[in-house]
């Protein structure tokens, strides 16, 4: 509804930059002319059944909310079937996989999904920003031309330790392989473009729980 689509807006629109105002214009087209499923998405379903597949779903425009409540129902009835009728077991699933396929298919999906992360982005970011420059303080700049021996003297100097510390060796070797770590130095515009593959490996997140 309206309520809805104004708090979307408003999150999108964040701290004004033009990124986040294009963001907003594109999430104003795709939900300003959404009609609404007044059944609960029965005609959703029907319109599915009748097509046979999604290429003439578009024709009956369904809400966002209206292919979840179809989806939901249709999952229930996976759930019957599966236990009272496994014959119509089969039937029942393709439905619900054709159901979920056109939620994630569906414009406002995408447009919710972009104004929930804007959302957690400006109620995080100074969390995250508190985070990173505690982190800053322990990365050196220049990490990524260091040692383990010059690392721990960074090290030292920032927590009032001797260089030698044997405490600061598997934290500075950490420090080196966690590359991910890095990255709090770096030009958040060169950051986004890396390759997700790189992310996956070079810059992988696993284990960065802390440890005592």
């Amino acid at each position: 509804g309206r309520p809805r689509r104004r708090f979307a807006l408003a999150a999108l629109l964040g701290d004004g930059s033009p990124r986040r105002i294009a963001r907003a214009r594109v999430l104003v087209e795709t939900l300003k002319n959404l009609p609404d499923v007044a059944d609960g998405g029965e005609a959703v379903v029907a319109a599915l059944d009748r097509a046979g597949g999604l290429a003439e779903l578009a024709e009956a425009a369904p809400t966002l909310e209206g292919l979840e409540v179809a989806l939901r129902d249709a999952l229930s009835r996976v759930a019957v079937a599966e236990k009272f009728n496994p014959d119509a077991a089969r039937d029942a699933r393709l439905t619900a996989e054709r159901l979920g396929l056109a939620v994630r298919r569906h414009p406002g999906f995408w447009a919710r999904r972009a104004a929930a992360d804007a959302a957690w982005e400006a109620r995080e970011r100074p969390t995250n920003a508190d985070a990173r420059d505690a982190m800053r303080k322990l990365v050196p700049r220049d990490v990524a031309s260091m040692t383990v021996d010059r690392t721990m003297a960074f090290l030292g100097s920032r927590v009032g330790l001797a260089d030698d510390d044997p405490r600061l060796r598997p934290l500075a070797a950490r420090l080196l392989a966690r590359k991910i770590l890095w990255l709090v130095h770096a030009d958040p515009a060169k950051t986004a473009k890396t390759h997700v593959a790189d992310l996956r490996s070079r810059y992988a997140f696993h284990d960065l729980d802390a440890v005592p």
